[in-house]
């Protein structure tokens, strides 16, 4: 299992001068990532030119079931949640989530995965629509994982800072939930990265997986063992 955002296609240059190509870009993946492999993609995948089905068959094409969510940009340019969903829906391996939740099954495992999220927003600015979906989505996680699957849960924005996970609503939310994992993008700039809540906080282990903090290659973050989910870190 891994994950990976703010791909940012096709332009990701725009936003980060270190972004490689998309060529290139594939090949790191095709390295790291089969063909039934999970991956959680916490949102801005999209970038702003007309041909927004070349992006998401690019992404279609690469390996593994995706699960996605969308981002600001992807808000942006898609005008709406609903039209990001519409447009995911035209592909086989994509997975568009946002105020829900679904369970992706693991091969020859008795679990699956429970995968859930939403944009989110920076925590002491979150707009009430966004209070409300990460509400709905973790009600439903935890209504499909029923004590059985494990819950992982995508935020594009930050859930909060490295020092205040305590204060943070959206970390005492995840927490109630009982989720496993949290993933998270939106921030590019490195002198930030040590700022943002990286490790284990309770039972969840919270991952910042940016595509340049991740050094443009989807990052692992479990192992399906035989009998329960290994999280790695």
């Amino acid at each position: 299992m891994h994950a990976i955002s703010d791909l940012h296609l096709p332009d990701g240059q725009m936003w980060n001068p270190s972004a490689v190509d998309l060529d290139t870009l594939a090949a790191r993946w095709r390295r790291v990532v089969g063909d039934d492999d999970i991956v959680l993609m916490p949102g801005d995948h999209l970038g702003f030119c007309e041909d927004l089905d070349a992006q998401m068959a690019y992404v279609d094409a690469l390996p593994g079931r995706k699960a996605l969510i969308a981002g600001n940009h992807d808000l942006q340019i898609c005008g709406s949640l609903r039209r990001f969903k519409a447009l995911a829906r035209r592909y086989e391996t994509l997975t568009a989530i946002g105020g829900d939740a679904q369970l992706m099954e693991l091969p020859d495992r008795p679990y699956g995965l429970v995968v859930c999220g939403t944009t989110g927003g920076w925590p002491q600015r979150m707009h009430r629509s966004e209070i409300r979906r990460l509400r709905s989505t973790l009600q439903a996680a935890t209504a499909l994982a029923n004590g059985q699957h494990p819950i992982a849960a995508m935020l594009h924005y930050p859930p909060c800072g490295a020092g205040s996970p305590q204060r943070s609503p959206v970390c005492r939310a995840l927490a109630e939930a009982g989720v496993s994992m949290a993933v998270y993008g939106h921030v590019h700039q490195p002198q930030m990265w040590p700022r943002l809540l990286q490790g284990w906080w309770g039972a969840a282990r919270y991952s910042l997986v940016a595509a340049d903090a991740v050094g443009f290659s989807p990052a692992p973050m479990a192992i399906a063992g035989k009998r329960r989910l290994r999280v790695l870190g």
